[in-house]
């Protein structure tokens, strides 16, 4: 996800409510679950199974239970039907917990979630209802009658795109429901029956089919609450922040022309690098921080992973494979070596303030995820079979080094200039990040079992896809080790992106090439990608202003989310999705920190 990890901007269209805008209601007005000793809510969510004429749908009434405890979540699969979509409905689940907790400002370690199902689910596409349902029993909130949805849910709240809908909608009408709600990048999708879109298919069944966009959208929808207006843009830097970004964007943009001046790589991979130097010297010269970090760092990370691709591919041939094979197991070795010398010098939080402390996990996750990748390359470079292959993976680590030498030291920077301005956080950050490690543990896991049981991604076949498969194993490790908590954290948040980006990429980006070592290819569904991005930007906005307000500083996640979508919106001239994936996961680790300095800020709930 960072770097070839996962996920770019082209002004897509956004429905209102963002899930940060939910909060400023949520967080201030609803009283402790812990009062009665949990709450329970039953959640209507819409399934379908088949296609053409066998295309059956309907409603499974899941039970969503939130309590007092140790924290954890538990899922029971009450007959045979359901324990048949085990891995779906644990993966559906699993992000529903995790995005409801992290987005309620309530200690996850405090509450123990479950789920009780009877039914079936057709993937992760339950993941947004029950996401409602957990937030709705968090906040001790009423769901009203008529109302089920469909939907995944991505890290910062985002309703993901979903196949089947105008089965889906059928099913909501003939089980008595009114209000369908569906991913904003499913509304125009058509019924194949009819020819009509999916709006105007409920319309002609006497069901309102609403586009929603995030969490914050649906609980309204189903609550019946309004969602309260956040800022239109993010707080701006305040001056030792500023400052970093000042320096950080006047050196990357000098490197990649530096880089330029003396590659020796074909015009075909100089081509695009350059084009990216024309536009990020005119925005650093405009005064336009952002954008000139953003897209100096998306050129400058192309040509070192596409010059290193196209050298190696040219010495496998010459000179064989296995000479290849030699310099790219030590190069492997270097780039581990050189993050673990990076997370052990950096990866402690103790000497920090508390706010720095916070987005540590963040910044770290350019360690922990080149950490992980170079073991992936190493384990996979001896069954390499061809020069593609290896070229593949030298690009491959050439990104990762790029990381560790170079995005690790900035995104520190900036987090080390952060004004911790007398604010008061929790009281033991360890624990308060260790719990949030142990939730975000049980979502990566269970998306790992949804990609290897239903999705059969192939992680074992080319030695290029295996990449992703043995990355994760790193990074579990690291996460449940006997690490720092802010290492443990950086890693737990590194595993659950990269598996919740190959499930995205597949299921509703149509990126079927998503993985690590691969190409990411050109996606099929180019607005919901686009979509995701703005909403993933919009919430942290609406976050960071909350924080703003109450005198933390976001400075780091304020910053590294406006040079990612930087970066996605000026890789307009490409059809693949490399701009969009460095864009989201910049995204993606934002939003998750400013849950946490939310949370960490918020008045105890529970």
């Amino acid at each position: 996800m960072r770097g070839r990890g996962v996920l770019r901007s082209r002004r897509p269209w956004v429905a209102a409510g963002s899930v940060a805008l939910a909060l400023t209601l949520l967080v201030p007005t609803l009283s402790a679950c812990g009062a009665s000793g949990g709450n329970e809510l039953v959640v209507p969510v819409l399934w379908a199974s088949g296609t053409g004429d066998s295309a059956s749908g309907g409603i499974e009434r899941a039970r969503v239970r939130v309590g007092n405890g140790d924290g954890g979540f538990t899922v029971d699969l009450a007959d045979s039907e359901a324990e048949g979509a085990g891995p779906a409905w644990l993966a559906a689940s699993a992000s529903a917990a995790a995005v409801a907790t992290l987005v309620s400002g309530v200690d996850p370690s405090t509450l123990e979630v479950s789920f009780s199902v009877t039914g079936r689910i057709d993937g992760p596409s339950g993941g947004a209802a029950l996401a409602v349902g957990v937030l709705a029993a968090i906040r001790g909130l009423t769901l009203r009658d008529g109302v089920t949805m469909t939907g995944t849910i991505s890290p910062d709240g985002f309703v993901g795109r979903i196949g089947a809908v105008a089965t889906k909608v059928r099913a909501a009408a003939d089980n008595g429901f009114n209000v369908v709600l569906v991913p904003v990048a499913n509304a125009t999708d058509r019924d194949v029956e009819t020819g009509l879109d999916v709006v105007a298919l409920g319309e002609s069944l006497g069901v309102e089919v609403r586009p929603v966009v995030d969490l914050g959208a649906a609980v309204a929808a189903f609550t019946g609450g309004p969602i309260t207006a956040g800022p239109d843009s993010p707080p701006p830097l305040r001056p030792a922040v500023e400052a970093v970004a000042a320096s950080t964007s006047e050196a990357m943009v000098a490197r990649l022309a530096d880089a330029l001046a003396v590659s020796s790589a074909s015009s075909s991979v100089r081509e695009i690098p350059a084009i990216r130097l024309a536009s990020a010297q005119s925005a650093l010269a405009a005064g336009n921080l952002a954008d000139a970090y953003g897209i100096a760092t998306d050129g400058w990370l192309r040509l070192q992973r596409n010059s290193a691709s196209e050298a190696t591919t040219a010495a496998a041939l010459a000179s064989g494979v296995e000479t290849v094979r030699a310099r790219l197991g030590s190069e492997a070795a270097s780039v581990m070596a050189a993050a673990d010398a990076a997370l052990d010098r950096a990866g402690n939080g103790d000497t920090l303030s508390g706010v720095a402390r916070l987005n540590l996990p963040a910044a770290l996750g350019w360690l922990t995820y080149a950490r992980a990748v170079a073991e992936a390359v190493a384990s996979v470079v001896p069954t390499a079979l061809g020069a593609d292959q290896l070229g593949a993976l030298a690009g491959t680590l050439a990104e990762q080094r790029a990381e560790v030498e170079v995005l690790w030291p900035d995104a520190e920077e900036a987090v080390l200039a952060l004004n911790e301005g007398g604010v008061r956080l929790t009281d033991d950050p360890a624990a308060f990040l260790d719990g949030y490690t142990g939730l975000i543990v049980s979502a990566a896991k269970a998306n790992e079992t949804y990609l290897a049981d239903v999705l059969d991604t192939g992680r074992v076949g080319q030695a290029v896809t295996q990449t992703a498969a043995v990355a994760t194993t790193v990074l579990s490790t690291l996460a449940e080790s006997g690490a720092t908590p802010e290492i443990r954290a950086s890693a737990a948040l590194s595993w659950w992106f990269i598996t919740a980006a190959e499930v995205a990429g597949r299921q509703a980006y149509g990126l079927e090439d998503l993985g690590i070592g691969t190409g990411i290819g050109a996606p099929a569904n180019q607005q919901a990608l686009d979509t995701a991005i703005r909403n993933a930007s919009d919430t942290i906005t609406a976050a960071a202003g909350n924080l703003d307000s109450q005198g933390v500083d976001t400075g780091y996640p304020v910053w590294s989310a406006a040079w990612g979508v930087a970066a996605a919106a000026g890789d307009t001239d490409t059809a693949a999705a490399d701009g969009e994936i460095l864009a989201l996961g910049e995204l993606w680790y934002s939003a998750v920190t400013t849950f946490l300095l939310t949370a960490a800020t918020a008045p105890r709930l529970i």
